[in-house]
This record gives structure tokens, C-alpha cells and sequence, in this order.
């Protein structure tokens, strides 16, 4: 059994266009543009310590 979690979640079309664009300005997959976006907010939160 995976210890992996799945979030769905819903997008505007504009900010699908920014997602694809982060993607592909750091050469990584969409999915990998969100956890980087989440832990960044997560971080500005102070929800994370480092």
C-alpha cells in the first residue's frame, strides 16, 4: 500500500496556463509545480519549520 496521499482539486483555465508555465519554466511536471507551490505557501504560513 502507497503512503502517497491524492488531492484533487479544481482550476481556472488562467490558473491551469500559470501552472503549465512554472512547470515548464523549472523543467518539472505539473504535479511537481503544486507541491512545490503548496509547501511555499505552507512555508509562508508558518505551518513549516524549515
Amino acid at each position: 500500500m502507497s503512503s502517497k496521499a491524492i488531492a484533487y482539486i479544481r482550476l481556472k483555465e488562467e490558473d491551469k496556463a500559470i501552472l503549465r508555465k512554472i512547470a515548464e519554466y523549472y523543467d518539472v511536471s505539473e504535479s511537481d509545480a503544486v507541491k512545490i507551490a503548496v509547501k511555499h505557501l505552507a512555508k509562508e504560513l508558518g505551518l513549516l519549520s524549515s
